[in-house]
């Protein structure tokens, strides 16, 4: 039977070598079974299986010669490299062997051959990478277990954790802007005219989210991590829509709107500890962070923030606070955020979950028309059963804003300005779909915002394209 083995060179004597190997390899099925039984590879496979590792090699060779993409030379390299220590040859052949494989089963076990190289290598991103093409290509439920077992033993045995998020969206108002040109204001008798830019304007919208982060310490009460965030938003405005813009020489021009307006970017440094609570509380977060923001290429602001939450295993209450403090190039534009998060999650006897979430948010600073405050409630529903193949999830949310100092120009708004915003959205996603256990995702989302200042009321539709991780 030829099947993976663990390389000893350069693991010998570490714990998890033999944790991994023992996962990996406990269900390596027989190649003999499942492969073309031509002479060479029969041969082959015998040579490799008594120990003749210069014997399989070259038989393994000269079937290349004649199919430079036989996937069972390939594997066979891979394999015998390994057992030799030359672990970038066996990496090298195995993704040869899985590039090349003609069924689910070859490019499994290509993938755990490649897998087991780069533990082996001490690449444990690599080898976690391989371990989810292992899983999404297995062929049955057995072999697909073992991998996330082996998966998940990595992840627990290295420090480094990696998360990326991206996604296009296709939206009726990518700017935020106005549904109509007037802006009216209740209680004061005079109408404005809004610019071509305070419009909605129609475009795709693309993000980026990407998370780096390492494991100080860890035990079976708390857990201690430092993070780096990185998140892009990019913003590709449909047509080349223009605005008008004075200036003394020239008089009114027309000028392009620049997509880079709404782009935004942020980076943050963060430090979390996660401790245990009871069976009742589930868990305890802390966490502080610090960043940078920046919006349409220009510097924005600095900040720090804060936070704590309290989170239940499975159904039960939980809760958040969060404060951040701002820093921007004047101090009229700083700004201090205090929020409050609590809610409902349970679970139906047929495992749908449903969510309720209640939050509160408030901004103190000296711009007034920057100060005020919002109260916000949610409901979510995850249904335990897929609809067919399409796994599906809901949510609406409604929220009120109040701003008490809002002035437009030289007007005070009467009363303030207040804005009161309702959403739907739907995911759906295809996890039988998958790369490397990363399934599309489609988002549909609705918005609609109404204001007693007409420039803040907006509709929005829009459909995000995504994928999301299914292990």
């Amino acid at each position: 039977m030829l099947s993976l083995r663990s390389h000893e060179c350069g693991v010998t004597g570490r714990y998890f070598a033999t944790v991994l190997a023992a996962v990996l390899l406990a269900l390596a099925p027989a190649r003999a079974a499942t492969l073309n039984s031509g002479t060479a590879q029969e041969a082959a496979l015998q040579a490799a299986s008594e120990g003749r590792n210069a014997d399989a090699l070259a038989l393994a060779r000269a079937i290349l010669d004649v199919s430079p993409n036989d996937p069972f030379a390939h594997y066979v390299i891979g394999t015998v490299m390994l057992w030799q220590g030359d672990l970038a040859a066996a990496a090298r052949a195995g993704k040869s062997a899985y590039h090349a494989a003609a069924s689910k089963l070859q490019k499994h076990e290509s993938a755990r051959l490649v897998a087991t190289a780069a533990f082996a290598a001490d690449e444990s991103l690599s080898a976690r990478y391989w371990l989810r093409q292992a899983a999404a290509s297995a062929p049955d439920t057995t072999r697909k277990r073992a991998a996330l077992q082996a998966l998940a033993a990595l992840r627990a045995a290295t420090p480094w954790g990696t998360q990326l998020r991206f996604s296009l969206q296709p939206s009726s108002n990518v700017n935020a802007g106005a549904s109509s040109r007037l802006n009216v204001i209740d209680g004061i008798p005079i109408v404005g005219v809004l610019s071509d830019d305070a419009l909605a304007l129609p475009g795709v919208v693309g993000t980026l989210d990407a998370r780096l982060s390492y494991r100080l310490r860890a035990s079976e009460t708390s857990r201690t991590e430092v993070s780096a965030l990185l998140f892009l938003r990019a913003v590709n405005l449909t047509g080349s829509p223009t605005t008008s813009t004075w200036s003394a020489a020239e008089g009114w021009v027309e000028t392009e709107i620049s997509n880079a307006t709404y782009s935004s970017a942020a980076f943050e440094l963060g430090l979390g500890q996660t401790l245990a609570a009871t069976a009742q509380r589930g868990s305890i977060g802390l966490d502080a962070a610090v960043g940078r923001a920046w919006s349409g290429g220009d510097f924005s602001y600095d900040y720090l923030r804060l936070g704590a939450s309290i989170t239940p295993q499975g159904a039960g209450a939980f809760y958040a606070v969060a404060l951040e403090s701002r820093a921007a190039e004047t101090s009229q534009l700083d700004a201090t955020i205090t929020s409050l998060t609590g809610g409902w999650r349970t679970v139906r006897a047929n495992g749908d979950r449903i969510t309720l979430r209640l939050g509160l948010r408030n901004v103190d600073t000296p711009r007034a028309n920057s100060r005020g405050a919002t109260a916000s409630v949610q409901l979510s529903y995850v249904p335990a059963k897929p609809l067919g193949s399409v796994v599906w999830q809901a949510s609406v949310g409604l929220s009120h804003s109040d701003y008490p100092d809002y002035t437009m120009g030289l007007f005070a708004v009467p009363g303030g300005r207040q804005e009161q915003l309702g959403y739907a959205e739907v995911d759906l996603w295809l996890p039988q779909t998958n790369f490397a256990g990363f399934a599309p995702q489609l988002k549909l989302r609705a918005l609609e915002t109404r204001s007693n200042v007409s420039s803040f009321e907006r509709h929005e539709l829009s459909i995000g394209f995504g994928f999301r991780s299914e292990f």
